[in-house]
Protein backbone atom coordinates (compact mmCIF):
# COMPACT_ATOMS: atom_id res chain seq x y z
CA UNK A 1 0.00 0.00 0.00
CA UNK A 2 2.80 2.28 1.09
CA UNK A 3 4.27 1.65 -2.54
CA UNK A 4 1.37 1.99 -4.23
CA UNK A 5 0.89 5.71 -2.49
CA UNK A 6 4.39 6.19 -3.39
CA UNK A 7 3.76 5.58 -6.97
CA UNK A 8 1.19 8.26 -6.74
CA UNK A 9 2.90 10.92 -5.69
CA UNK A 10 5.72 10.17 -7.75
CA UNK A 11 3.16 10.79 -11.02
CA UNK A 12 1.80 13.77 -9.77
CA UNK A 13 5.19 15.53 -9.35
CA UNK A 14 6.31 13.98 -12.87
CA UNK A 15 3.06 15.37 -14.12
CA UNK A 16 4.01 18.56 -12.70
CA UNK A 17 7.46 18.92 -13.60
CA UNK A 18 5.87 18.44 -17.20
CA UNK A 19 3.39 20.87 -16.95
CA UNK A 20 5.91 23.65 -16.29
CA UNK A 21 8.42 22.96 -18.33
CA UNK A 22 5.89 23.38 -21.57
CA UNK A 23 5.25 25.63 -24.06
CA UNK A 24 3.96 29.42 -22.40
CA UNK A 25 0.64 29.42 -22.27
CA UNK A 26 -1.57 32.54 -24.22
CA UNK A 27 -1.63 34.87 -21.34
CA UNK A 28 2.23 34.55 -20.55
CA UNK A 29 2.55 35.57 -24.23
CA UNK A 30 -0.38 38.62 -23.68
CA UNK A 31 2.06 39.29 -20.79
CA UNK A 32 5.01 39.55 -22.98
CA UNK A 33 3.41 41.67 -26.21
CA UNK A 34 2.84 44.22 -23.61
CA UNK A 35 6.08 44.36 -22.41
CA UNK A 36 7.54 44.73 -26.03
CA UNK A 37 4.57 47.27 -26.44
CA UNK A 38 5.71 49.27 -23.52
CA UNK A 39 9.27 49.23 -24.80
CA UNK A 40 8.42 51.14 -27.63
CA UNK A 41 6.59 53.37 -26.48
CA UNK A 42 9.75 54.69 -24.45
CA UNK A 43 11.66 55.00 -27.34
CA UNK A 44 13.30 58.69 -28.17
CA UNK A 45 11.49 58.72 -31.66
CA UNK A 46 9.19 61.37 -32.37
CA UNK A 47 6.85 62.65 -34.75
CA UNK A 48 8.31 65.08 -37.52
CA UNK A 49 7.81 68.55 -37.04
CA UNK A 50 5.17 69.41 -39.98
CA UNK A 51 6.93 73.16 -39.50
CA UNK A 52 9.12 74.91 -42.09
CA UNK A 53 10.85 77.84 -41.57
CA UNK A 54 11.80 79.95 -44.04
CA UNK A 55 13.08 84.30 -44.13
CA UNK A 56 10.92 84.47 -47.17
CA UNK A 57 7.15 85.20 -47.51
CA UNK A 58 6.95 83.86 -50.78
CA UNK A 59 8.45 80.49 -50.36
CA UNK A 60 6.04 80.36 -47.34
CA UNK A 61 3.23 81.22 -49.50
CA UNK A 62 4.35 78.68 -52.11
CA UNK A 63 4.69 75.94 -49.67
CA UNK A 64 1.60 76.60 -47.62
CA UNK A 65 -0.57 76.52 -51.20
CA UNK A 66 -1.95 80.15 -49.23
CA UNK A 67 -2.37 82.42 -51.71
CA UNK A 68 -1.63 85.35 -50.36
CA UNK A 69 -1.19 86.57 -46.81
CA UNK A 70 -1.07 90.72 -45.51
CA UNK A 71 0.55 91.36 -42.50
CA UNK A 72 2.38 94.62 -40.72
CA UNK A 73 5.78 94.74 -42.15
CA UNK A 74 8.54 94.49 -39.89
CA UNK A 75 9.05 97.45 -37.76
CA UNK A 76 7.10 99.88 -39.81
CA UNK A 77 3.33 99.20 -38.03
CA UNK A 78 2.92 100.91 -34.43
CA UNK A 79 -0.36 99.59 -32.83
CA UNK A 80 -1.61 101.64 -29.69
CA UNK A 81 0.49 98.60 -27.78
CA UNK A 82 3.77 98.95 -29.64
CA UNK A 83 5.91 98.36 -32.43
CA UNK A 84 5.01 95.09 -34.07
CA UNK A 85 8.27 92.80 -35.63
CA UNK A 86 8.57 89.63 -36.71
CA UNK A 87 11.79 86.85 -35.93
CA UNK A 88 10.07 83.49 -37.59
CA UNK A 89 7.95 83.10 -40.40
CA UNK A 90 6.65 79.03 -40.34
CA UNK A 91 4.70 77.41 -43.06
CA UNK A 92 3.18 73.93 -43.26
CA UNK A 93 0.73 72.61 -46.14
CA UNK A 94 -2.53 74.88 -45.76
CA UNK A 95 -1.02 77.40 -43.15
CA UNK A 96 1.29 80.56 -42.61
CA UNK A 97 2.43 81.41 -39.35
CA UNK A 98 4.20 84.53 -38.29
CA UNK A 99 6.02 85.22 -34.70
CA UNK A 100 7.36 87.87 -33.34
CA UNK A 101 6.53 90.76 -31.19
CA UNK A 102 3.73 93.60 -30.29
CA UNK A 103 5.24 95.95 -27.60
CA UNK A 104 6.35 93.84 -25.27
CA UNK A 105 4.40 90.67 -25.68
CA UNK A 106 4.98 87.88 -27.74
CA UNK A 107 2.32 87.23 -30.70
CA UNK A 108 1.87 84.20 -33.48
CA UNK A 109 -0.65 84.59 -36.25
CA UNK A 110 -2.03 82.36 -38.47
CA UNK A 111 -3.48 81.92 -41.59
CA UNK A 112 -4.92 78.77 -42.97
CA UNK A 113 -7.46 77.36 -45.02
CA UNK A 114 -10.75 77.38 -43.43
CA UNK A 115 -11.54 73.24 -43.12
CA UNK A 116 -15.35 73.94 -41.53
CA UNK A 117 -14.45 77.11 -39.15
CA UNK A 118 -12.06 75.32 -37.00
CA UNK A 119 -9.73 77.36 -34.78
CA UNK A 120 -6.18 77.38 -35.60
CA UNK A 121 -4.54 79.16 -32.81
CA UNK A 122 -3.11 76.20 -31.78
CA UNK A 123 -3.38 77.65 -27.49
CA UNK A 124 -5.64 75.11 -25.75
CA UNK A 125 -5.97 76.77 -22.71
CA UNK A 126 -9.10 77.70 -21.25
CA UNK A 127 -10.19 80.95 -20.52
CA UNK A 128 -12.72 83.31 -18.05
CA UNK A 129 -13.98 85.26 -21.10
CA UNK A 130 -15.15 84.61 -23.94
CA UNK A 131 -16.77 87.99 -26.49
CA UNK A 132 -16.91 88.92 -30.00
CA UNK A 133 -15.57 91.97 -31.84
CA UNK A 134 -16.89 92.14 -35.28
CA UNK A 135 -16.52 88.88 -37.09
CA UNK A 136 -13.77 87.62 -34.38
CA UNK A 137 -13.74 85.71 -31.64
CA UNK A 138 -12.00 86.81 -28.52
CA UNK A 139 -10.93 84.35 -25.40
CA UNK A 140 -9.11 85.91 -22.62
CA UNK A 141 -8.92 86.10 -18.79
CA UNK A 142 -9.99 89.82 -18.21
CA UNK A 143 -12.35 91.49 -20.51
CA UNK A 144 -11.64 93.44 -23.18
CA UNK A 145 -7.60 92.34 -23.25
CA UNK A 146 -7.63 89.48 -26.22
CA UNK A 147 -5.40 86.78 -25.48
CA UNK A 148 -6.50 84.69 -28.85
CA UNK A 149 -8.64 86.22 -31.35
CA UNK A 150 -9.73 83.95 -33.89
CA UNK A 151 -12.10 84.02 -36.85
CA UNK A 152 -12.84 83.33 -40.52
CA UNK A 153 -13.22 84.96 -43.62
CA UNK A 154 -13.02 84.64 -47.61
CA UNK A 155 -12.27 80.72 -47.14
CA UNK A 156 -9.74 80.73 -44.58
CA UNK A 157 -9.18 80.66 -40.33
CA UNK A 158 -7.30 83.60 -39.24
CA UNK A 159 -5.73 83.53 -35.43
CA UNK A 160 -3.96 86.14 -33.92
CA UNK A 161 -2.35 84.84 -30.58
CA UNK A 162 -0.36 87.25 -27.37
CA UNK A 163 1.46 86.52 -24.26
CA UNK A 164 2.83 89.01 -21.76
CA UNK A 165 6.78 88.29 -21.46
CA UNK A 166 7.93 87.49 -18.07
CA UNK A 167 5.33 87.38 -15.13
CA UNK A 168 1.84 85.91 -16.64
CA UNK A 169 -0.46 89.05 -16.37
CA UNK A 170 -4.17 87.97 -16.29
CA UNK A 171 -4.85 91.27 -17.38
CA UNK A 172 -2.79 91.57 -20.83
CA UNK A 173 -4.19 91.15 -24.25
CA UNK A 174 -4.84 92.90 -27.32
CA UNK A 175 -6.79 96.16 -26.94
CA UNK A 176 -10.13 96.40 -29.11
CA UNK A 177 -8.58 98.75 -31.87
CA UNK A 178 -5.88 96.53 -31.68
CA UNK A 179 -7.95 93.22 -32.67
CA UNK A 180 -10.02 95.81 -35.16
CA UNK A 181 -6.91 96.50 -36.98
CA UNK A 182 -5.48 92.60 -37.46
CA UNK A 183 -9.02 91.40 -38.29
CA UNK A 184 -9.09 94.56 -40.89
CA UNK A 185 -5.80 93.88 -42.32
CA UNK A 186 -6.02 90.21 -42.80
CA UNK A 187 -9.99 90.80 -45.32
Amino acid sequence: MKRLIALALSTAMVLSFASCSSEPSETTEAEQTVEVETEASRSDEQIPNPWTETNDILEAIDGSGISEISYPSDGSEDTDQGMISWNVIRYTDGMIELQGYIGAGLITIRKGLDSLGEDISGDYNTYDTTYTRGIATCRSYAPDAARVVTWQANGFSYSVVVQPQGDDDYSYGLTDDTVNYFVEMFE
